[in-house]
């Protein structure tokens, strides 16, 4: 599957799930009117009792209860709209994101036709409900991507509220401010009581009140963006550093093992040379036989270097070489005497770096030897043959492994035991160089099995001979 394919596809993914929670907001607003309505808000009970008794506070009341009412009504299509465009926009391809801005935008106009036709009255599409449509575009071009929704909604609540004031101000009604029936009559019981400075006034003063509110919240979420921005990028800097100092690492310690080598060897040139000379002049067959093995010694110490150096030099090698290889180094270690082995394919040959696979084994082992040192231990190694394979496995009876932490061990960094976690991560990086596979099964408090499946003889791998 290409990169572009996966954009394509996470991208609908994303549209069809935005898409499903506008459609669960604009269902919530068609209901609302059925529950929040003029006359469970008791607007014109309020605004005649206000002309009776000549009450021009009760006329503000009035237009406060209407501006809250008609704001609770349809702000679940506008956060619809908001939500279809800043979440579903592919950025990057512009004909999907203009067509996801249209769709966002027409949602709101049709919106109001569909309450229309449900209710029989009609929600006023002027000048606050264009203005709210432009902030909302604008909003998403800022592309606050690191707020969540809950955050920006508030914005979006607060400017809907401060320009629905704009709707019961009489200075404005000639500039397409105030069209739908309830506010026009507001505006009327405002004349007759001739309260229009008043109500222009409280209208004026709260529109700028909860705008001042709803840009001081822009502004926050502006800079909070920009802080997790910075962060998230400081972040990525360090990382990417981490990696080329990591790298760089890499290359001076394989620099420095490669002089290391040279060093090393240097003397066992000279050693197999001054080995040979001596043979050509002696004439003691027994002394000749001893500078023969130290010859063979001197070869095998070669070998051991370059296996260390080059983790994908390999060679055919028995099981039984291997095991003895690995009790041997683990023989001195408290707990060794825990350990059994059966071993049904010593005679077996595996193409292995022999350094590098024992040393894999032996990290196992000292994994179960930590596991089981405060009990009554027992580490058992079988080795069967199993076709094209062979099995190793090694069980112990020791702490095991609890069931949230068994999918975490082969992790890099994470331990139990408060080390660098980096053992099962060498580990499992052996078995893979060998084409082999590792299984861990554990249960806490009875037990650990690891299994260990390598091909049998002759292997493709790559080989790297020194000079």
């Amino acid at each position: 599957m290409t990169e572009e394919l996966k954009k394509r596809m996470q991208w609908r993914d994303t549209f069809q799930h935005n898409l499903l929670i506008s459609g669960i907001l604009v269902l919530i607003g068609l209901i609302l009117p059925a529950i929040i309505s003029v006359e469970s808000f008791m607007i014109y009970d309020s605004l005649f009792l206000s002309l009776e008794t000549q009450n021009q506070g009760l006329l503000i009341i009035t237009a406060f209860k209407l501006v809250m009412m008609n704001s609770i009504r349809i702000l679940p299509v506008y956060m619809a709209s908001y939500n279809l465009i800043e979440y579903s926009r592919p950025k990057g391809d512009h004909l999907k994101e203009w067509l996801v801005y249209a769709l966002g935008l027409l949602l709101i106009p049709i919106f109001y036709q569909v309450v229309f036709i449900l209710y029989h009255f009609r929600y006023d599409f002027g000048m606050p409900s264009i203005i709210i449509m432009i902030s909302i575009l604008l909003f998403t071009v800022k592309d606050l991507s690191h707020i969540n929704i809950i955050k920006k909604s508030m914005f979006v609540i607060l400017l809907l509220i401060s320009l629905q004031w704009l709707d019961v101000i009489p200075l404005l009604s000639s500039y397409g401010f105030g069209g739908g029936d309830v506010s026009t009559d507001v505006k009327m019981f405002s004349e007759l009581l001739g309260a229009d400075s008043a109500l222009s006034f409280s209208g004026i003063s709260f529109f700028i009140i909860f705008l001042i509110n709803a840009l001081m919240i822009f502004k926050f979420l502006k800079d909070q963006d920009t802080v997790i921005k910075t962060l998230n990028h400081q972040k990525q800097m360090e990382k990417e550093l981490n990696e080329l100092n990591i790298k760089n690492l890499r290359v001076r310690t394989s620099e420095e093992m490669e002089h290391l080598v040279h060093d090393l060897k240097s003397p066992l040139t000279s050693i197999q040379a001054l080995v040979s000379f001596s043979e050509m002049l002696l004439e003691d067959e027994k002394i000749i036989s001893y500078m023969g093995r130290i010859n063979e010694s001197v070869d095998q110490l070669n070998e051991m270097i370059s296996e260390i150096l080059h983790e994908n030099r390999k060679h055919s090698t028995s099981l039984k070489d291997i095991f003895e290889s690995v009790l041997s180094q683990i023989s001195p270690v408290i707990g060794s005497d825990t350990i059994h082995l059966t071993n049904q394919c010593a005679e077996t040959l595996i193409e292995v770096n022999k350094i590098r696979f024992t040393r894999m084994i032996i990290n196992i082992i000292n994994n179960s030897l930590s596991a089981t040192k405060h009990m009554n231990g027992q580490i058992l190694i079988n080795v069967i043959d199993e076709g094209e394979n062979v099995h190793i496995t090694i069980r112990d009876n020791g702490v095991g492994i609890a069931a949230d932490h068994l999918d975490k061990i082969k992790e890099k960094g994470f331990s139990t035991k408060g080390s660098s976690g980096l053992g099962l991560q060498y580990v499992e990086k052996v078995i893979h160089n060998h084409g082999g596979v590792m299984m861990i099964e554990s249960v806490l408090n009875v037990g650990t099995t690891t299994t260990i499946m390598i091909p049998k003889g002759e292997v493709e791998y790559e080989k790297h001979f020194d000079n």
